[in-house]
């Protein structure tokens, strides 16, 4: 089987299970889980965009991005509590634009510098981000997570020892 006919097959077998789902958009497993499962379709259609058009220097960091988030998905799947070290992960990173949008000299975060409750955002992800890095300890995931360790907690080693080392 071609790289071509592979990636639309993964493309077509995930688009026919997008009707199934059922899922609330405000609670976060959920959330997380089909934000991830249409990173994975969005990915493999620019996979197949490149094999089309022949272009495919980019093809290895793409397939990479579609296995790292498919061992995101599949830990999920796993372990509901996964979600909140996601969650955690997500509110620091904005936490970090935030702050750098409050330093007011970013060109790229001009808008967020400008809003008058910029502090009260800041002091409300802080919050936010110790009470859901103290959920995600709690069930064992520490600050940062390795990509080897999300390998094998999603039980792909052999895919890391392998196939993610050929695509890094």
């Amino acid at each position: 089987m071609s790289e071509l006919s592979f990636i639309n097959k993964l493309h077509d077998d995930l688009i026919k299970y997008v009707g199934e789902f059922n899922f609330t958009k405000t609670h976060p497993w959920h959330r997380n889980l089909v934000s991830l499962y249409c990173s994975i379709i969005a990915l493999s259609e620019s996979a197949i965009a490149l094999l089309e058009s022949g272009k495919t220097a980019g093809l290895p960091a793409v397939f990479r991005t579609i296995l790292e988030t498919y061992v995101e998905f599949k830990i999920l799947i796993q372990d509901r509590t996964y979600g909140y070290y996601m969650e955690a992960q997500k509110t620091k990173s904005w936490l970090k634009d935030t702050k750098e949008a409050a330093k007011g000299k970013n060109p790229y975060l001009r808008d967020l510098s400008n809003r008058p409750d910029l502090p009260q955002i800041i002091e409300s992800l802080e919050k936010k981000y110790k009470e859901l890095e103290a959920k995600a300890k709690t069930n064992g995931y520490k600050k940062r997570i390795e990509i080897k360790e999300k390998f094998e907690r999603a039980g792909l080693i052999y895919e890391y020892n392998s196939i993610y080392n050929d695509l890094s």
